[in-house]
């Protein structure tokens, strides 16, 4: 058994380097790359970046100021919220999911920035939360703008 395993190691340790996959060196290591690539990987790449282009955000957390069936109430919490936070440059969205309204305010990626925003302004809106919702990070809304 230890004769064929030694003879089988030789046999493929001195193929023809012609007979494998092409390979390029790493130029910071100097150790050899091979590439398997399936056919059909970029037009794959090309439906996930052209996917992603349609979206209109990320999924992300905001916080929720208001939920009522008026618009007259949700339009009041909103410019309360201007008011009271002239200082933040947190975003104020209006939502309609029928019948009802929603105000909702900022735009984060994580949850602990929610929550650090939900306790600074928990004295002006005692009953806020946090949410998920699809936000629109700054690196988008700087492109949209241009």
């Amino acid at each position: 058994m230890k004769l064929f395993f030694c003879v089988s190691l030789a046999v493929f340790s001195v193929t023809d380097p012609a007979f494998s996959q092409p390979s390029s060196r790493d130029s910071a290591t100097g150790n050899s790359i091979i590439l398997h690539e399936q056919n059909g990987i970029d037009s794959l790449l090309g439906k996930y970046i052209r996917y992603n282009e349609t979206l209109k955000g990320v999924p992300g957390y905001r916080v929720q100021l208001f939920f009522g069936s008026h618009k007259k109430d949700a339009m009041e919490v909103k410019s309360r919220f201007l008011q009271d936070k002239k200082e933040s440059d947190q975003e104020i969205y209006i939502l309609y999911d029928q019948p009802y309204f929603k105000v909702r305010a900022g735009d984060f990626l994580i949850r602990m920035e929610a929550v650090k925003f939900l306790k600074e302004i928990s004295g002006i809106f005692p009953n806020a939360f946090v949410v998920k919702d699809d936000i629109i990070v700054p690196e988008m809304k700087n492109q949209e703008k241009k």
